[in-house]
């Protein structure tokens, strides 16, 4: 979940889903028992700054997004678990419905 702010308005919130493809059969467990920590480093990524398409405000920036997680998992796992970082799912709800 991150939310979409466009100036200073909250105008969406996205709601992300993350697979990290391990290196290797032997990396699985490793990362496992590394999720909640995962989790939470990804959370607090994603609210730090904007998620939004500079030219798009309506729509999320998918290979910054996936920078940036990729980083931080970096910082979590050790060198080599990961070989990628997959947004697997975006959705995006306003927070006002548009009429």
């Amino acid at each position: 979940l991150a939310p979409m702010v466009v100036g200073t308005r909250l105008e969406s919130y996205a709601y992300i889903t993350v697979a990290l493809v391990p290196s290797g059969p032997d990396k699985v467990l490793g990362i496992r028992e590394k999720v909640p920590f995962l989790r939470d480093a990804f959370l607090r990524e994603l609210n730090k700054t904007s998620i939004v398409k500079a030219d798009d405000p309506k729509a999320v920036d998918d290979a910054a997004v996936k920078t940036r997680l990729t980083e931080r998992a970096k910082q979590i796992l050790p060198a080599g678990t990961i070989s990628e970082l997959k947004l697997q799912q975006v959705v995006i709800t306003p927070v006002q419905p548009e009429t």
